[in-house]
């Protein structure tokens, strides 16, 4: 059966040509797993240290604000170590691609849509109240523009660029599909553990891992940049929800 990108009388998009070679197409025989173990053993790492000290250590909540920061770089840099080999195909291994920028920027605002509809708007219809889906806020203006902001720039685009970019392709060099969108959702929910020390936090981003696993496999434009985004401005709606409820 011809891949998404090759039936006929289909109009594909230069974008959908490199969702499909990254995720439908044929399976590169190059390790893939110890390089997997290496850049999941630091990711854990680094955020296993981060909440030891946050947690060890009184800080300000600016200081609390520049650790965070700080780990989301070092697992940006760590990454792109880890991968400096593949540097001839790097847009390839992580899912991006120049090609239609606005496409995948609106794909990502229907990606945010989807997600509040189904992880706020339903629990909303059910009575849930919106300060227990939203979390806490601390009632600060300046808190609530830092945190916008630190979802949108830092939060969203680096968890997706680690695991719907580069561990869902990579998964997808040894395993269907599937399999591959749940491990990655597995993983992604269990590397949230250390911040918030919940199963239900961890079940709940299995799940925001699974949809965001499937729009990389199904959705066209649907590409790190698109996941990204749709991400980051449901992080972000969410800060401003709590904000709201407090």
């Amino acid at each position: 059966m011809a891949s998404p990108s090759h039936q006929e009388g289909v109009d594909v998009s230069p974008t959908d040509e490199v969702l499909a070679d990254d995720l439908l197409g044929p399976r590169r025989r190059e390790p893939v797993f110890p390089e997997l173990l290496v850049v999941l053993v630091g990711m854990f790492a680094l955020v296993v240290a981060a909440q030891l000290l946050l947690r060890l250590v009184d800080m300000a909540g600016f200081v609390q604000s520049l650790v965070s920061v700080l780990t989301y770089g070092l697992m940006l840099v760590f990454l792109l170590l880890v991968v400096r080999r593949h540097a001839g195909r790097l847009g390839e291994l992580l899912g991006l691609t120049r090609q239609r920028p606005i496409r995948q920027l609106g794909a990502g605002l229907v990606v945010a849509s989807v997600l509040l509809a189904l992880i706020v708007g339903l629990p909303l219809l059910c009575g849930v109240p919106a300060a227990d889906i939203a979390g806490s806020s601390n009632g600060s203006v300046a808190s609530l523009i830092l945190s916008v902001v630190f979802s949108l720039v830092l939060v969203g685009p680096i968890e997706e660029l680690i695991f719907r970019g580069y561990l869902l392709g990579r998964l997808r060099q040894r395993m269907r599909p599937m399999p591959a969108v749940l491990l990655q959702a597995v993983i992604f929910g269990l590397w949230h553990f250390p911040a918030s020390l919940s199963l239900v936090q961890v079940a709940l981003t299995f799940v925001i891992g699974c949809l965001l696993g499937l729009v990389r496999w199904t959705m066209p434009h649907g590409t790190t940049l698109a996941v990204g985004v749709g991400h980051g401005v449901y992080d972000a709606a969410l800060r401003v929800i709590a904000q709201l409820c407090a």
